[in-house]
């Protein structure tokens, strides 16, 4: 049975719209992904059992979750009128009832992190950056695949080995200075449609600018968390991945050490990659972007696939290397991407 549209869920995405009318900032927005925006916020704001973007909204709006996200936290700060703006005629008008007194929804803020494609985004007022803003560029890649000849889990970007270490550190360790408000910087972002999906870091003058002073960083990726183990052990798993075992000694230093409380969302069988790395793939096909085929798309989670097998299991059991256990949250998800148990 078809569902009929909601008109509190109309009225609120109406609301949220009207809001930016007053406000300046939002003119650097197409008026679509103010549009798009508003109903992502109208969504979660009305039920946060599921993720408030899916992929027909993607494929109808051609924006991702990701493509929304500073207009969403932007419009989550008028939402909660969070800098106290006076101007309250549009306010009163949506607390009427003809209008079912949507002004005063609020919607609770949330952060995400996940592995490859199950819908990793955040409405947190604050810095989202990603383990794939840092991978090496195009470049320093061909310069792996040189150093590393015949072994497959360092051919492209993804495995251990496969980052820009001090580039991440210095990037993380300045976020963290943005303590002020006149404080601000890009952060870095990568281009995976680039190179026929292959991928590049991003042009600097794409890359966002945040303004301080931050509340939160959110750090997301497929593989935070993952430690270091036995040599025979990986080696059992796959041959290739003892280089990508010992690249992984560095990674607590670079990234683990700064995070304070996680968030790990478990799946039960990592082939799942496949499907959520496909739906992306077409998704961004489908917008007019470069993209890999459904052949590409396998052979490219294939070299994920040993790191999935060999490294989950213990971060699953264990957790992260010196977390906080009152600090982790762990949450199952099903194929489809939704949460079936929080511990």
């Amino acid at each position: 049975m078809q569902m009929m549209p909601s008109v509190e869920m109309e009225f609120l995405a109406n609301y949220l719209t009207e809001l930016t009318l007053i406000e300046c900032q939002f003119l650097k927005y197409l008026p679509s992904v103010i549009a798009a925006s508003a109903v992502f916020l109208a969504k979660w704001t009305m039920n946060q059992s599921s993720h408030p973007w899916n992929l027909t909204l993607e494929h109808y709006t051609t924006y991702k979750a990701s493509d929304l996200k500073a207009c969403v936290q932007a419009l989550q700060e008028l939402q909660l009128n969070t800098k106290g703006c006076p101007l309250n005629s549009i306010r009163i008008k949506y607390r009427q009832d003809k209008f079912k007194c949507v002004a005063v929804f609020t919607s609770p803020k949330i952060g995400f992190s996940a592995p490859q494609g199950c819908g990793k985004t955040t409405l947190v007022k604050s810095a989202t950056i990603s383990i794939d803003d840092f991978y090496l560029t195009a470049q320093g890649q061909a310069q792996l695949r040189e150093d590393n000849p015949g072994n497959a889990l360092l051919e492209y970007r993804g495995n251990a080995g496969s980052h820009d270490l001090p580039f991440s550190v210095e990037t993380i360790e300045a976020l963290s200075q943005l303590t002020k408000d006149d404080m601000k910087m890009k952060v870095p972002r990568y281009d995976k449609s680039a190179y026929s999906g292959r991928g590049d870091r991003a042009d600097a003058e794409t890359w966002p600018e945040v303004e301080g002073p931050l509340k939160v960083i959110l750090f997301e990726g497929w593989m935070l968390g993952f430690k270091p183990l036995p040599s025979e052990v990986v080696k059992s798993v796959d041959p290739q991945l003892e280089t990508v075992n010992k690249n992984l000694e560095a990674y607590y230093d670079a990234w683990d050490k700064y995070i304070n409380a996680w968030v790990i969302i478990k799946i039960k069988d990592p082939s799942y990659v496949y499907r959520w790395r496909l739906q992306a793939e077409i998704a961004m096909r489908q917008a007019g972007k470069a993209g890999m085929s459904d052949d590409e798309v396998n052979d490219f989670v294939s070299r994920y696939l040993p790191a999935y097998k060999a490294y989950l299991p213990t971060l699953y059991a264990e957790g992260p290397t010196g977390s906080d256990p009152d600090r982790v949250l762990a949450i199952d998800i099903d194929e489809e991407r939704n949460p079936i148990l929080a511990t």
